[in-house]
């Protein structure tokens, strides 16, 4: 009688392979996540570098969140950062699988439970940055840290899954504690490293004759021309083809004062409103000494023509009425304006609609300043600002933008102190006599 062949030898051998065939599931999509994670992390490198200095654009998003001083640890790209950890926990995902040594792909284990730590903790700090501090969300940026939950999530699906091997190495629970808490810590020197050692943005590019058209390419640089105090004051930037009054333009200082310098900028954007606050510092401190006109200069393209036809992000959905209301208040009393402006720098956000009006009428009349703003005037004046602004925006393309003397500063300082360095430094500004 022929013998009749055991099934049940090969039993194990058969069940085994669906699980075989989840653990390469599991390896395939660790790969192609992390490299997923590589590849965006490069591009918004890419991106930090093109963008130059930090402040606020037309499209929003992934340039205004990585322009901000949250872009960068201690003047380094934070994406730099992820770069390392990702390049890390590829190596990790190769070493715990295919390394020979048992001890070694525990040790590939430890490094991929720390990685995926930092992965979420990182997604956590980032994602509430953006909600509650910038206002201001990037995809890319929201993509690249949902890819790093998801990644996370796969390293504890296979490390249960390895946990039921014979031959499992998967780190003992104190390694894997000391992980956990080694990711926390570098989330925590992450958070730190932003909060106590915030990176500047400031950039301040000189400006020379042959950059605007001057006839003889002379390395010369290109100063404001200032006609100086006095009733009829003509100011002429560099790259800016024409002159600007004194008298027609908002401004912060005193009408005599010596030193002018011209801020570009939009009431609805975040940096501009942080360099508005640090200029009324620097006008205060320097006693007399400075005055800032102000060029407004609304990324709406309902009243400004630079950016007509693009998208209107929902921040700036006021930015032209906000422009409107200073003006008007300026046309009104040149004083209640400067009041207006010290109040919208000192305010804790960006100034709303509603709020903005309510202020200003505390320091001016409610019949004098609905008649100025029904009046053809104050859109006529708002078009001189933005035609002005117009010349610059084809090489500036974030606010604001300062002018001081020969040189075109972009970004936000990260401490009061660097702007007032720089205007001393740049433009010869003293510093007050001590008492």
């Amino acid at each position: 009688m022929n013998e009749q062949p055991d099934l049940t030898a090969n039993a194990g051998l058969v069940q085994a392979r669906p699980a075989h065939s989840r653990i390469d599931w599991r390896l395939a999509l660790l790969v192609l996540v992390n490299l997923a994670l590589i590849g965006l992390a490069l591009r918004l490198t890419w991106l930090s570098g093109r963008g130059g200095a930090g402040g606020c654009g037309p499209e929003g998003g992934c340039s205004e969140v990585l322009g901000s001083v949250w872009g960068r640890w201690l003047g380094w790209p934070v994406s730099t950062l992820a770069l390392a950890i990702y390049a890390g926990s590829f190596a990790g995902i190769l070493l715990h699988r295919l390394a020979p040594n048992a001890r070694i792909r525990k040790g590939a284990g430890f490094v991929l439970a720390c990685a995926a730590t930092t992965m979420v903790g990182a997604a956590l700090w980032f994602a509430s940055l953006m909600m509650w501090e910038l206002q201001q969300t990037c995809t890319q940026c929201l993509t690249l840290h949902a890819l790093g939950v998801v990644f996370a999530v796969i390293v504890v699906l296979e490390f249960r899954a390895s946990a039921r091997r014979p031959d499992s190495t998967v780190p003992g629970r104190a390694a894997l504690a000391g992980a956990v808490l080694l990711g926390c810590l570098s989330v925590v020197l992450l958070a730190g490293g932003q909060v106590l050692r915030p990176s500047s943005s400031l950039s301040a590019e000189a400006v020379h004759d042959h950059d605007h058209g001057a006839s003889d390419a002379s390395p010369t640089d290109a100063r404001i021309y200032d006609s100086g105090p006095g009733p009829d004051r003509l100011l002429q930037p560099p790259l800016i083809d024409r002159s600007l009054r004194f008298a027609d333009y908002p401004r912060l200082g005193p009408v005599d004062a010596p030193h002018v310098v011209i801020l570009f900028g939009d009431y609805a954007c975040p940096h501009c409103h942080e360099l508005s606050d640090q200029l009324i510092e620097a006008v205060d401190h320097f006693r007399g000494q400075l005055a800032v006109l102000r060029v407004m200069s609304p990324l709406n393209g309902a009243c400004n023509p630079v950016v007509a036809g693009q998208p209107v992000p929902p921040r700036y959905a006021s930015s032209c009425d906000l422009a409107r209301l200073a003006l008007a208040v300026n046309a009104i009393d040149p004083k209640a304006y400067e009041q207006f402006e010290r109040w919208a720098a000192r305010n804790a956000t960006t100034p709303v609609l509603p709020e903005a009006l309510d202020a200003a009428l505390k320091f001016v009349s409610r019949e004098a300043l609905t008649q100025q703003l029904s009046t053809r005037e104050i859109d006529d004046t708002l078009a001189r600002h933005v035609d002005v602004f117009q010349t610059i925006a084809p090489i500036k393309r974030t606010l604001p933008v300062l002018v001081m003397d020969n040189y075109y500063v972009t970004g936000t300082p990260a401490r009061p102190a660097e702007l007032l360095e720089l205007l001393e430094t740049r433009i010869g500004l003293q510093p007050p006599a001590k008492p």
